[in-house]
């Protein structure tokens, strides 16, 4: 799978796993903080971020990362 991203960079599930570590593309379960307390599945590499880091990454390649998640899972 290969996508470019605003930057015109070229990503594959390699330089993901390469820049994140390998596991960087496993589930991780999280708690929502709304009053329903939902359990959702994330890719572990954003579980590791913060929001706000999450968000500086471009959406090209934020897009790129959930969908290859998606189809890991």
């Amino acid at each position: 799978m290969k996508i470019k991203n605003e930057n015109e960079c070229l990503l594959t599930v390699d330089y993901i796993i390469q820049t994140y570590g390998e596991d960087a593309l496993e589930p991780c379960c999280i708690v929502t903080d709304d009053e329903d307390e939902e359990t959702i599945l994330i890719p572990k590499m954003r579980e590791a971020m913060s929001a706000d880091m999450w968000y500086e990454l471009p959406q090209g390649f934020r897009l790129f990362v959930l969908q290859a998640f998606y189809e890991n899972l």
